[in-house]
């Protein structure tokens, strides 16, 4: 039996080949296991996509996924803390090889040394003259004979043409030879191209040698200093853009060489000095007389300010008529930051323009922006932000979706098929998958609009809430209580039902601070009404703490401005149409009783326009709660109360509204000069009809309080109050103040008086 050893040259062979063999099959395995998994992997994805895969098998997928993409992660940040690293070690290094002078003197020697005897003689050979075989390759010509210059040939007519440049070898030598001196030579320009110049050549010099160019280019550069020097002090005023070149020299920014570097920053900065001194000397500052000093500061002022005001309004003319290009987000963000300036008119006309760009904004996008921009800012500067820019958010187009457009589009289908022809049978099969088709695509369009259109409303209405919210919990200046409130009964029903009760008693601890004036309290009460109206009436909270705050804010109504009475009585109607009518079934009825008291009291002192806003909102209330009618009409059945009526307490159910009436109010009130305020109070003295002789016109029954403070009608068009001065005569003869806190028993005696007297 033969037997070969492993070593000899046919074992080695068998072994070779058995390797080779194993390594083909290993990777032919690889390649199928390969193909294997990724076939496994789109089928798994298919069924994936079609939902016929079980939660663990998913679960299982995902944690492959998420295994493999932590390996890369980690091999990602391995690489890039290894060049890191390496970057590190590179800038060590490079920090490490500063050397000085003397050190880099000698390395260039010893570089000088190490190099080869042909290369030292090669660049020695090449700083001298031309060898015989250059000079043997060189165009031989003679002086005053033309130079030819053999250009590329053409082509012309199948013939090949020589082309030749001749140039006068006299003149081309002439012109080589003459340098021209142009006046206000650059200095910088010039030494800069010598010091690189130099320091191409220091490459192959020893230590004597560098340390002869060091010598040369500090003479260049003194010589250099001192021409600029003597220029600037004998012409200053036309040499002044050369103490550019000195501070640069004195500052070493310039492209000097390292070595003489230093040496010129200590001369320039010496040769600065002695200019100052011999210029300051002869030029001596003149500075303005007070006289001339203001005026020209006030016109510097002046030209800034109205330059200000004409770039902002550029900025706001821009953003809204081109609220579509690109740079639009840029501008408005810039216009929302510019709000807070401390100059009323521009932020004024700032704000204007952020509130037309929201309502030209239909598609929400710069809307989303902007209310973003706005919500930051607010944070930024902690709520001290103008009111205007919080007002600005009453001016977005934010509605809910409406709920009939499925009706109104199977009601256009039926009108469409009422006048449609008669078709065969397959044409109408055509049209019919025709018309499935479309009606596939144009939802999917819609879709697209709408959910977009969607996402980006809840980011505008996420930012303006959390505006509003910081604004509330901070609240620097009531100043911006106005526009928050108005903003939260604008936008409440977009929020959850959640948020409801936290914004209720948020309002309640609000409402009951003292600093809070007239406008801001029935503000407040308007919103927590609206909150808790709808899906926030599920809630059941208790608005006992609004209507003592309500009723004890109605006095000042009478001590209020009048070019803000309006606007509060609008919003006074509309709190009492929300916590009376809306709410008749939950309301007591000595409340309600209470309250239209007050309302008669107080109306008594206002205008005429004024009073026919309470008369008609007393009227309501009284249409309302037809039990109350015995307040205003004798027929009308009074129920037994006890006690007195207490005109001036500040709780409506502690104030025995049932033991009193409005007769006293309303005959005072039929004899008013106006015929409007008359009608009303005759209707209400005789029971409210709806017919006969008292009764009240259409226009007027059917007008809404709240909008009529608001309309101008010639008929209500009186800025007189009738009754004031015998109010004011009345408690000077009666000793008594005239004031919030005693304002309703002064009306009701002076009210109860009149009429006895009439009587």
């Amino acid at each position: 039996m033969l037997h070969l050893s492993p070593y000899s040259g046919y074992g080695k062979a068998h072994r070779l080949e058995t390797n080779r063999t194993m390594k083909k099959c290993s990777t032919k395995t690889d390649k199928r296991a390969k193909h294997q998994r990724l076939k496994a992997k789109k089928k798994l994805s298919k069924m994936a996509t079609k939902g016929k895969l079980s939660r663990t098998v998913r679960d299982q997928m995902k944690d492959v996924q998420r295994r493999q993409t932590g390996q890369k992660q980690k091999r990602m940040a391995q690489i890039r803390k290894d060049w890191l690293f390496d970057r590190r070690v590179r800038e060590r290094e490079l920090s490490s090889s500063d050397l000085d002078e003397t050190v880099e003197a000698q390395m260039d020697c010893c570089r000088m040394d190490k190099k080869p005897r042909n290369v030292r003689k090669r660049k020695k050979d090449s700083t001298g003259q031309m060898d015989e075989d250059e000079l043997e390759q060189q165009i031989r010509s003679f002086v005053g004979e033309c130079a030819e210059e053999e250009l590329l040939p053409v082509k012309i007519g199948g013939k090949l043409m020589k082309r030749v440049k001749v140039r006068a070898l006299g003149e081309a030598a002439e012109s080589e030879a003459v340098e021209e001196v142009k006046p206000g030579l650059d200095y910088q320009h010039e030494h800069c191209g010598k010091v690189e110049e130099l320091e191409t050549n220091s490459d192959g010099m020893d230590g004597t040698e560098l340390s002869e160019c060091r010598q040369k280019t500090a003479a260049e550069s003194e010589s250099m200093l001192a021409g600029v020097a003597s220029a600037i002090v004998a012409e200053p005023q036309e040499n002044v853009s050369k103490f550019r070149l000195l501070l640069q020299m004195a500052s070493g920014v310039d492209q000097l060489s390292p070595s003489v570097r230093e040496h010129s920053q200590k001369l320039a900065v010496a040769s600065s000095t002695e200019i100052f001194v011999n210029l300051l000397e002869k030029n001596a500052n003149k500075l303005l007389h007070k006289s001339k000093k203001g005026p020209v500061e006030d016109e510097s002022s002046t030209f800034c300010t109205q330059f200000a005001f004409l770039c902002v309004r550029c900025l706001c003319r821009l953003i809204e008529k081109c609220a579509h290009f690109n740079y639009a987000n840029n501008v408005l963000t810039c216009l929302i930051r510019l709000s807070t300036t401390p100059w009323k008119k521009m932020s004024e006309e700032i704000c204007a323009t952020i509130s037309e760009v929201f309502r030209a904004d239909l598609q929400l996008g710069i809307s989303a922006h902007g209310a973003k921009a706005i919500a930051l800012l607010v944070d930024r500067k902690a709520a001290y932000v103008p009111a205007g820019l919080l007002a600005t958010f009453l001016a977005l187009n934010i509605t809910e979706i409406g709920a009939h457009s499925a009706w109104e589009t199977k009601k256009a289908q039926n009108q469409g098929q009422l006048g449609s022809k008669w078709k065969s049978r397959r044409s109408r099969k055509y049209d019919k998958q025709i018309g499935k088709i479309d009606a596939e695509l144009k939802e999917a369009i819609v879709a697209e609009t709408h959910s977009t259109k969607l996402e980006l409303a809840t980011q505008t209405t996420k930012s303006v809430f959390l505006t509003y919210c910081r604004v509330l919990k901070r609240m620097p200046a009531t100043a911006l209580l106005r526009p928050v409130l108005a903003g939260l009964s604008k936008f409440v029903h977009l929020i959850n039902a959640e948020l409801h009760e936290d914004l209720a008693r948020h309002l309640g601890i609000l409402v009951q601070q003292k600093q809070l004036n007239f406008s801001e309290v029935l503000l407040c009460v308007r919103t927590a009404a609206v909150v808790l109206e709808g899906e926030g009436r599920l809630l059941g909270v208790d608005l006992l703490s609004f209507y003592g705050a309500l009723f004890a804010a109605l006095p000042n109504a009478c001590f209020q401005p009048e070019q803000s009475l309006p606007a509060d009585l609008s919003v006074l109607a509309q709190s009492l149409h929300l916590l009376f009518v809306r709410r008749r079934k939950t309301v007591p009825l000595a409340r309600v009783a209470a309250f239209t008291k007050r309302l008669a009291l107080v109306a008594l002192p206002l205008q005429t326009r004024f009073q026919a806003v309470l008369l008609l909102t007393v009227r309501r209330l009284l249409l309302t709660h037809p039990a109350l009618l015995f307040l205003v009409h004798m027929d009308g059945e009074a129920p037994l109360t006890n006690g007195r009526f207490l005109p001036d307490s500040v709780d409506a159910d502690h104030s025995n509204g049932m033991a009193t009436n409005l007769q006293s109010e309303l005959r005072l009130f039929a004899q008013h000069p106006n015929v409007l305020i008359r009608s009303v109070s005759l209707n209400l003295l005789n029971g409210i009809p709806s017919t006969g002789r008292f009764r009240l016109e259409a226009k007027w029954a059917t007008v809404e309080p709240s909008e009529f403070s608001l309309v101008d009608d010639l008929t209500v068009d009186d800025k007189s109050a009738p009754y004031l001065a015998e109010i004011l005569r009345y408690c000077e003869k009666s000793g008594r103040k005239y004031c919030s806190t005693t304002l309703c028993s002064v009306l009701c005696d002076f009210a109860r008086s009149t009429a006895v007297v009439e009587d």
